[in-house]
């Protein structure tokens, strides 16, 4: 029945293809074929073929999207390097593409219908009465009609409605209104919801390195072929750079609308993931609240899925298959090849933290057995050790700016050190804290604080338990013990990450480890309230607490709480926002810039390293903006030289130092309040006065301006 389903979809595919060939195109027959065949089918086979034991659709399916985008990975590579050589210049043009996928699709396809075994039939626990969903089922209706109405209205009410939804379903989780068997779904709709009530609020990318993921996918896509020395080091991470631009080139959906609606979706499968994997280890509530919290953190949602969010696909997906109870077999084991090279394809950061995190666990695992002999170590360090010679294999065929980047990181935390006393660091977790000011940062900085606190309590409970288990002799759960092995020095790292900077900001640090983080908080939160119900009067049932923090806590990173008070910074409810949200209008100014004859694209790295300082036309902008144009007229791909007009480094500027280039003013950018109190990412009123001051307007809409370079500047 199965097989029959997939091979009639092909069949509709290529028909839709042929359709369109005679001006008789049906787009959305095409995208919905296109969607489903390249981002679940042939994962889904393959966990047929490679025996990975599921134990319901839900984990079935978190599977099947992981392999699904890694397979379409491994393929674009591979068309790439072994098509052009036998004659086929564009191996990532539809028809190569959709022939390879085809026949992969059917492969897969026949084999699976030769090993059926209808004793693998998915299990789908559904909660009754049926009723019960509506509310958590209303949740991406209320996050598309509240997006629909910000972006053509300006109007925010809608999402006022949305995130207090969210609020709202997430406090009645402590109730028994929503039921355990309920949880994965709720989960994949929350996420799936709060990811797309920001992207679909935009009309392109947001966020500030997808600016350039998307311009890589664009060139790759119109090139029809992946090459590692197209985009530095992003090259090196075809699942983020490649498979957007096969999406695109297979179901005929815009670039953006790849980026901005089917990545989020596959991202939203994280929570669900995350969610089995700490049912298992620590019971249905922990995983709850820790998914919730994972959804929640900011740096999980504001954003614009990107490399470091894709990744996690295949971190949870190998701690899954891991920590899967039963005995692992060669299908399985394949299947952790190419999960594992799925991470290694997607973020180098993600690959070398949790490489280097497991190979810590392995080692102090090891250790703690030589000592003691009370534990039986199962986390072989030849298996991280492995994974980290081969990721590092692949960059350097890949990329040899980002080895170049990597080898930089030891000198460059010598110098953090060397000044440790005398600075902050610009973008580690202190200068985070000293810059959260206003009354709601300083609220959502306590909240922080709280969870992590909780997050130390609950690694010291299950470690300090571990220990004494050990030493008494005591029989232990392997898979709690190698979890919280793995946690502690990846905890370590976001400790770290508060004074220094490893090529990684401490917010995106915290946002990475909190995938395996997050259910420590809750168990800390679960020991606390354990130890408080010895008090009189404390009732048992403490989990609307942490439900509550939760609920408090996206609306506070949603916008809604600063709206609420009058002060809106955040896109979603402020349509004149500065943030990394781009308007049509400001693409549309950036692009004006492209087409001027001073700007030129560059064909090659080393055609970029051969350009002079007066071979660039420069473009000055403020910090944010600044972005956009990675999107755009990136430095190393055009004639260009982007120079912020202000940051930490130098809070002020000199007009008369940008009449040699074209200043890009972004009106969302201009703060008409006290100048003295005007942050650096934005230009005070006086400031832009006197840039326009006796300078041409090159151009202007309703939402850029921009002046010209100066007659007979140098």
């Amino acid at each position: 029945m199965v097989i029959t389903i997939v091979l009639s979809m092909l069949v509709g595919f290529w028909v839709s293809i042929g359709l369109g060939s005679v001006g008789l195109a049906i787009p959305p027959v095409r995208a919905l074929f296109g969607v489903v065949l390249l981002g679940i089918v042939p994962g889904g086979l393959l966990v047929h073929l490679l025996g990975v034991r599921t134990r319901g659709a839900g984990e079935f399916s978190v599977f099947a999207v992981g392999l699904s985008l890694v397979v379409l990975s491994v393929v674009t590579v591979l068309a790439s390097v072994i098509l052009p050589p036998l004659g086929v210049a564009e191996p990532l043009s539809l028809i190569p593409l959709a022939a390879i996928v085809s026949a992969l699709i059917f492969a897969l396809s026949l084999f699976a219908w030769l090993t059926r075994d209808r004793s693998r039939e998915l299990h789908v626990p559904i909660a009754k009465p049926l009723s019960t969903y509506a509310i958590p089922c209303l949740l991406p209706v209320l996050a598309v009609v509240g997006a629909w109405q910000m972006s053509r209205f300006g109007a925010n009410y809608g999402m006022g409605l949305f995130v207090v939804g969210v609020a709202l379903v997430t406090l009645l989780s402590a109730t028994r209104l929503i039921r355990p068997q309920q949880y994965p779904v709720t989960v994949f709709l929350v996420a799936v919801s709060v990811l797309l009530h920001r992207n679909l609020t935009a009309t392109h990318v947001v966020g500030a390195d997808i600016q350039y993921n998307f311009f890589l996918s664009s060139v790759i896509a119109e090139n029809h072929q992946w090459a590692p020395d197209v985009g530095g080091s992003l090259s090196s991470l075809p699942v983020v750079a490649a498979v957007p631009a096969a999406y695109s080139v297979l179901t005929g959906l815009e670039l953006t609308t790849v980026l901005i609606v089917v990545y989020p979706i596959i991202f939203a499968t994280v929570p669900v993931g995350l969610y089995y994997l700490a049912r298992d280890l620590f019971g249905t509530n922990v995983a709850l609240y820790g998914c919730l919290f994972f959804v929640f953190y900011h740096g999980t949602f504001y954003h614009t899925p990107e490399k470091q969010q894709l990744s996690q696909v295949f971190v949870v997906l190998l701690l899954l298959l891991y920590f899967h109870r039963s005995s692992h077999g060669r299908g399985e084991k394949a299947a952790a090849v190419l999960l594992a090279i799925g991470l290694v394809q997607s973020h180098y950061g993600s690959a070398y933290v949790f490489g280097l995190s497991a190979l810590a666990a392995s080692i102090g695992l090891f250790l703690l057995d030589r000592i003691h002999g009370g534990y039986d170590n199962g986390l072989s360090p030849l298996y991280p050790t492995g994974f980290l010679v081969g990721a590092t294999a692949w960059y350097a065929y890949a990329s040899s700016q980002l080895l170049e980047t990597l080898a930089s990181i030891p000198v460059s935390i010598v110098a953090q050190l060397a000044t440790l006393g005398e600075d902050t660091a610009a973008g580690s977790g202190a200068s985070y804290v000293a810059g959260q000011e206003a009354l709601v940062q300083q609220v959502n900085l306590a909240l922080y604080v709280l969870l992590t606190l909780l997050i130390a309590l609950g690694l010291a409970w299950k470690t300090s338990s571990t220990l004494y288990r050990v030493w008494r002799d005591v029989t232990l759960r392997r898979d709690q013990v190698e979890f919280t092995a793995i946690a502690l020095p990846l905890f370590l790292f976001l400790g770290t990450s508060y004074v220094l900077i490893v090529d990684l900001w401490a917010d995106r640090v915290y946002q990475m480890v909190l995938l395996v983080l997050a259910p420590f908080a809750v168990v800390g939160f679960s020991a606390l309230a354990t130890a408080a119900e010895r008090a009189p009067g404390i009732s048992k049932e403490h989990w609307s607490a942490i439900a509550a923090l939760l609920a408090a806590l996206f609306v506070i990173n949603a916008g809604l709480a600063g709206a609420a008070i009058g002060s809106a910074s955040d896109y979603t409810f402020n349509e004149d926002a500065h943030d990394y949200s781009f308007s049509d209008d400001e693409i549309e100014a950036a692009e004006w810039i492209e087409s001027q004859p001073d700007v030129e694209p560059v064909e090659t790295a080393a055609d970029a390293e051969a350009l002079s300082e007066d071979d660039l036309a420069p473009i000055y902008t403020d910090r944010t903006s600044s972005q956009l144009f990675r999107a755009v007229t990136p430095e190393g791909h055009y004639t260009v030289e982007i120079v912020m007009l202000k940051d930490e480094w130098e809070p002020t500027f000199e007009p008369e130092e940008t009449r040699d280039g074209y200043v890009f003013i972004r009106h969302a950018a201009i703060d008409d309040g006290d100048p003295d109190e005007v942050p650096v990412s934005s230009l005070s009123a006086a400031e832009v006065e006197v840039v326009l001051e006796d300078r041409s307007i090159a151009y202007q809409n309703d939402d850029v301006t921009i002046v010209e370079p100066a007659t007979g500047a140098d």
